[in-house]
């Protein structure tokens, strides 16, 4: 599972840029398997123990392609595309083309481009769980 990972922060702040405040949380907290010790008591209450090498962190690092790419932007903000269409059907036409902008600038303030390329760092968690004999 995901420990840390910049996509979602990245798409938050952008939306943030376009909205004009934090967007709502979401219905359902997707990060809540960042939490070992609610998510472990998870597993125990299931009758799963814990094996060895479990909550080991590796970093990763996606380079999701050059910054100004076509789809660059929409791979960061693909949790929100619903949102943004019903903004364009709406009456906001130019949200594609500013979120696009804001993604390219947000990232850039936040030291994630380089060499022109979104490089996005996270951290992956694993899980490793025994079931009862």
């Amino acid at each position: 599972v995901w420990h840390t990972f910049s996509v979602p922060l990245l798409a938050k702040a952008v939306m943030a840029e376009l909205l004009g405040q934090s967007p709502p949380a979401p219905a359902t907290e997707r990060a809540c398997l960042t939490d070992a010790d609610v998510l472990d008591a998870s597993f125990a209450e299931a009758g799963l123990s814990i094996a060895e090498g479990h909550n080991a962190l590796s970093d990763i690092t996606f380079d999701m392609g050059p910054v100004d790419g076509a789809s660059t932007w929409k791979s960061v903000m693909i949790s929100a595309l619903a949102e943004l269409e019903q903004m364009e059907v709406g009456g906001d036409t130019t949200i594609s083309e500013r979120a696009k902008a804001a993604v390219e600038k947000t990232a850039a303030a936040k030291g994630l481009v380089k060499d022109g390329r979104l490089v996005l760092p996270g951290t992956f968690r694993a899980l490793r769980l025994m079931k009862p004999k």
